[in-house]
């Protein structure tokens, strides 16, 4: 299997390429970075920033973290 590409069976994704441990360690960073800059530290802008709106603001660099390289970098 190609590195970077999801591999589905089962109705699990799972992915094999070396760094995916890596981008899911990014992710969780992020994730819990920004919980602790809303709910803990309170950073006005993040705190009383619409949930949805940061959702899309965020959602797609997360999105592409974990999905990784595209076969057009390989």
């Amino acid at each position: 299997m190609l590195h970077g590409i999801s591999n589905h069976r089962d109705g699990i994704s799972t992915d094999d390429s070396p760094d995916a441990a890596l981008r899911a360690g990014l992710v969780s960073s992020m994730l819990v970075g920004m919980i602790m800059s809303r709910q803990v530290i309170a950073v006005p802008m993040l705190a009383t920033a619409d949930t949805e709106k940061l959702v899309q603001m965020v959602a797609p660099g997360i999105q592409a973290i974990l999905i990784g390289p595209t076969l057009s970098h390989y």
